[in-house]
């Protein structure tokens, strides 16, 4: 018997090197990559920015940059496997919405381990998801 179910996983990446080595790992331990799901939030877009204003930059052309970006990272097989979904919205409550709709059943989320008034401004995606997470959530520290 396993501690934790690892039918279907979810790793949340914001393109730092912990989430993406929290993402190696995870692939690196399922037997099939189907089973991982990655997802990355953007924040929704200030209608004063000058890509906004300019109209050259939309959620469309932001989603492709993304999955671009991630593909050229991770250009191996088994990523492609794997369901990848950007999402725009609050990056805490999008990976809630995501993990309960499919039925997730582990999240792994890297920790940044943010301090002081950091900690404050940025506020803590990991600690929110991991109280209001409808399922074990494995928190990876750096």
């Amino acid at each position: 018997m396993s501690l934790f179910k690892r039918d279907r996983v979810l790793v949340p990446i914001d393109f730092s090197e912990s989430s993406f080595q929290a993402l190696e790992d995870t692939i690196g331990e399922m037997e099939n990559p189907e089973n991982v799901h990655i997802i990355h939030v953007l924040r929704p877009l200030n209608p004063g920015d000058p890509g906004i204003i300019w109209h050259t930059v939309d959620n469309d052309t932001r989603r492709r940059h993304v999955e671009k970006a991630f593909y050229k990272r991770f250009p191996d097989p088994e990523y492609k496997k794997a369901p990848f979904n950007v999402v725009i919205g609050k990056p805490a409550r999008k990976i809630l919405d995501y993990a309960k709709k499919n039925g997730i059943e582990l999240i792994i989320i890297p920790s940044h381990a943010h301090k002081g008034l950091n900690r404050f401004a940025l506020g803590s995606v990991s600690e929110r998801v991991v109280r209001q997470a409808p399922c074990p959530v494995l928190v990876l520290r750096d």
